[in-house]
């Protein structure tokens, strides 16, 4: 069984979104397009034409990450010994309303979706969330069955890490974009209440594009003199991660949010960093971590609940980054848990 990674769109987040699933697939070989050579560096990967790897003979699968790419490849639909897997990144008809509030395209991205997932031999899905929410949705469709759910997983872990100088701030970091669904006018409160008890630092690692909104909001939340704005280049992040105690995530109860496996969990806990989180992604992150390692918080209706004298121990317990070693153990042992995908059973 060979696998072909179908995606044509050359961005930094389609490769998080490949690098997620290929050390979990058990297969013959995997292949993408030639034009993903120069984004890769791993040997897990052969580059070939796909022309060329549709007229193959042998057992097969294409797999494939947005729906309309998968309604796109229904015209391969009857050719022998050659399977479909469906890898959704999120819920796109349900992302697209929440967005734009467009019914009429809502109703668009429903009827490419329902085809995608008719097309589908196989689903692995980014969180269990999702699984529900796509059995529940295509409850008729028998093939919907036939999944399993592996997270965005990051295989590569922090070797930047390294003793540090005795000091007494927390370094909080936000790492990520302005998005409506990200909630960062909710972070500035939590950061606010921190810096009145604590010796903190808050740096947004964000888009230059990013960052006049960010220093409003520092100063209608009075923190302007503790914040840091930086933009850094991929290839930098994790090392420039590595400098910090406390990783920030805040999502609201939609359900785009719900169904999610955001990349920044990841991100953080790879580098050893703790997390506050709402309980939402909690039970993620509870899978991973153990409970005095991440601080949940509860949105309810456009708010945050929480025991600021509990969040306050917990940050004082991270000072200095003292727990990132056994941070990044517990992310190694998790790591070593996940079964590979036997495409070879799978499609037998």
């Amino acid at each position: 069984m060979i696998i072909y990674l179908y995606n044509n769109n050359f961005s930094e987040q389609s490769v998080r979104q490949m690098e997620t699933i290929i050390s979990f697939l058990e297969c013959t070989k995997i292949i993408a397009n030639k034009e993903w050579r120069t984004f890769f560096d791993t040997e897990l990967i052969d580059y070939m034409d796909f022309e060329y790897f549709i007229k193959r003979d042998e057992n097969r699968a294409i797999m494939f990450f947005n729906p309309i790419d998968g309604y796109d490849l229904r015209k391969y639909s009857d050719i022998n010994n050659l399977f479909f897997i469906f890898r959704p990144r999120g819920i796109v008809p349900e992302e697209s309303y929440f967005k734009n509030k467009n019914i009429f395209k809502k109703i668009v991205l429903n009827y490419i979706e329902k085809k995608a997932v008719k097309l589908s031999d196989y689903f692995i899905f980014i969180s269990e969330s999702q699984r529900v929410h796509f059995l529940s949705k295509y409850q008729k469709f028998k093939n919907i069955e036939n999944n399993s759910v592996l997270p965005n997983i990051k295989t590569k872990i922090n070797s930047f890490i390294k003793p540090k100088d005795i000091e007494s701030k927390v370094k909080i970091v936000y790492s990520g974009g302005f998005s409506k669904w990200q909630n960062i006018e909710l972070i500035f409160p939590i950061i606010n209440k921190l810096i009145k008890k604590n010796d903190c630092t808050f740096t947004i690692l964000t888009f230059k594009e990013n960052f006049e909104k960010a220093t409003q909001l520092a100063k209608y939340y009075n923190i302007l003199d503790n914040l840091v704005l930086k933009y850094v280049l991929p290839n930098k992040f994790d090392e420039e991660l590595s400098n910090y105690d406390i990783g920030i995530i805040i999502r609201d109860d939609s359900i785009v949010n719900l169904t999610a496996s955001p990349f920044k969990i990841y991100d953080y806990i790879s580098n050893g960093l703790g997390i506050i989180i709402t309980d939402n992604l909690a039970i993620q992150v509870n899978e991973i971590l153990n409970e005095e390692y991440y601080f949940a918080v509860t949105y309810v209706n456009g708010d945050l609940l929480y025991s600021e004298d509990n969040l306050n121990k917990y940050v004082n317990n991270m000072i200095n980054g003292k727990n990132k070693f056994s941070i990044i153990e517990n992310y190694e042992s998790y790591i070593s848990n996940i079964d590979k995908l036997n495409f070879k059973q799978i499609f037998k």
